[in-house]
């Protein structure tokens, strides 16, 4: 292997290995109880919602995998937690096993 072709090839493995671990941004939201979305009619568990928060400037598009609807004498919470798109140690595996 020649020296530019040695530098090619550690320039590329470098680049792989940098696109495998990508800047990651979590935030949390509240749910607008009284938006013109409804939970269990719009949307359901399993389902991919848009979610926004226009203090940072981001739209993410996250799967919806738990809610908890809690109600006392001060009112009615939706509580709802989103999956991510981070893939897991078994997503990278078969993905390296189907290349």
């Amino acid at each position: 292997m020649t020296p530019a072709e040695y530098d090619e090839a550690l320039r590329n493995r470098g680049d792989e290995k940098l696109s495998e671990y990508q800047i990651i941004e979590t935030f949390e939201s509240e749910v607008d109880m009284y938006s013109q979305f409804t939970y269990n009619i719009d949307y359901k568990l399993g389902d991919r919602v848009s979610v926004r928060n226009d203090e940072i400037q981001r739209i993410l598009h996250p799967r919806v995998i738990s809610a908890t609807l809690t109600s006392n004498k001060e009112g009615i919470t939706l509580s709802i937690n989103f999956g991510s798109n981070i893939p897991t140690i078994y997503e990278k595996i078969i993905k390296k096993v189907n290349k």
